[in-house]
């Protein structure tokens, strides 16, 4: 068994600082802007509109919401993963001194 243990907390950082971006980015398409988006087709008078708006209503009932909260969590975990690594390499650190 090895004495140590190492891990580059930064790459867990970076991963959690994309899926924070890749998270806002997800949240913007939620059930009021596909609406807006719909409704946003209104004025226009062709089969493309038509087709478009069936396509966008049909995607309101979606997971969104709950792939958010999921993403959240995610997030929240990787950041407890980051404080408890940091604060035991601390602790064992301290220990050796």
């Amino acid at each position: 068994m090895a004495d140590k243990i190492l891990y580059d907390t930064d790459v867990l950082i970076q991963n959690r600082d994309h899926l924070k971006a890749d998270s806002a980015v997800f949240s913007e398409y939620n059930q009021k802007f596909i609406e807006s988006m719909a409704n946003a087709l209104d004025s226009f008078n062709s089969d493309f509109a038509t087709e478009m708006q069936k396509q966008l209503n049909s995607m309101k009932d979606t997971k969104a919401p709950t792939l958010q909260k999921n993403l959240t969590g995610y997030i929240k975990a990787l950041d407890l993963a980051v404080t408890t690594m940091r604060e035991e390499d601390q602790r064992l650190a301290g220990e050796k001194s």
